[in-house]
């Protein structure tokens, strides 16, 4: 009797320590990844509950069956389900955080049972669906792109931060639009929103936020910086800026360049030059009218000239990008009728068809 009891626990014990090792053999065949959706793949027959119990039963029984593409486990009831390959493809781009998911074949998307590939989730690319773009350059890399301009997901850093971004990829120039303004983009906006970013619903006015320039200009290498306007017969006048990074939020996005450069294309209808705009903002913080990063204790300068900027001391500004076009110029006030890249913008306003500022990723 006791040999037996013996015998009972040494078995449970070697049980208990084989199938956490039985686990981790299933799952070390697949590879954690991206599901979306899961409770909506679930009503479309894409996705269902595992018919055995136990993980390792779970994790076999994809590896066995040829349509499934993956497993996940439900955190919040510990269930496990298998993903099966469905026709038609999931165009989701937020990941179903309820859910574990390890991948067969697709590391962040789903398998194409028509075309027996991968179709990547957002900023992904690869024949499994393992790489994720860092800027609009790995666009060319990965042969998936179109000339002209198109949105696309980005993570600078690697590391499941995704920013939507809008790229401009030509046969000759491949950029990041971080700021286009056509003079109808509503700029009073709160320090929130210039983090995170807007535009208006045309897509024809973007503000990139500075969360997003942060991370290009800091980890994927885009330090090129192109500041301009376009006229109305499109010619245009800018400004490179070499080597410019924008700072992360401890230090409210200071605005830091190495050197820059005039140039300008076609025929400008006046005698303008592209004026250094920016060098007066270098190494000052970002401010909006409801954080007040300034350094001037007497005024609030994003409140005062209606846009958020990197506003100096003095609320002197050279540069005005934002705030143009919803007004008269000729009756403003002078703390507002700034010149832009040495443009007089009273007499100007009515020929500028664009402010515009781009990023480049050189490398």
């Amino acid at each position: 009797m006791g040999e037996m009891k013996f015998c009972r626990i040494i078995f449970f014990t070697v049980l208990l320590l084989v199938f956490p090792m039985v686990h981790s053999l299933e799952e070390s065949i697949f590879t954690r990844g991206t599901i979306c959706n899961v409770q909506e793949r679930v009503a479309r027959g894409c996705s269902r509950e595992g018919r055995q119990s136990s993980f390792s039963a779970c994790f076999d029984e994809c590896r066995r069956y040829i349509n499934c593409m993956g497993v996940s486990i439900d955190k919040n009831t510990g269930k496990c389900f298998i993903h099966e390959m469905c026709v038609s493809k999931s165009m989701c781009t937020t990941p179903d955080t309820q859910h574990t998911f390890y991948s067969k074949y697709c590391v962040h998307g789903n398998w194409n049972h028509n075309t027996r590939k991968c179709d990547c989730l957002y900023g992904t690319y690869g024949s499994r669906c393992d790489k994720a773009f860092k800027n609009c350059n790995d666009l060319i890399a990965a042969a998936e792109y179109t000339q002209g301009y198109q949105f696309v997901y980005v993570d600078p850093r690697q590391d499941g931060n995704w920013y939507k971004i809008r790229c401009f990829l030509s046969a000759k120039y491949v950029n990041i639009i971080a700021m286009w303004n056509k003079g109808d983009l509503p700029v009073n906006r709160t320090w929130n929103e210039y983090i995170n970013g807007f535009q208006n619903d045309d897509d024809e006015n973007i503000w990139i936020g500075l969360k997003a320039w942060h991370a290009l200009s800091t980890y994927a290498n885009c330090n090129f910086l192109m500041v301009g306007l376009v006229f109305d017969n499109d010619s245009q006048i800018y400004r490179w800026y070499h080597n410019f990074v924008i700072d992360n939020e401890l230090k409210n996005y200071s605005f830091t360049f190495r050197s820059s450069l005039e140039n300008r294309r076609g025929t400008l209808p006046g005698d303008y030059l592209a004026g250094d705009c920016m060098s007066a903002i270098h190494n000052v913080a970002f401010s909006t009218w409801d954080k007040d990063n300034d350094g001037n204790d007497d005024i609030n300068c994003a409140s005062w000239v209606g846009y958020g900027w990197w506003h100096p001391g003095g609320c002197d500004n050279p540069c005005n990008f934002m705030n143009w076009g919803l007004e008269n110029w000729s009756s403003m006030p002078s703390h507002r009728r700034f010149s832009m890249l040495g443009v007089d913008m009273a007499a100007a306003a009515s020929r500028i068809k664009e402010f515009t500022a781009y990023l480049e990723c050189p490398g």
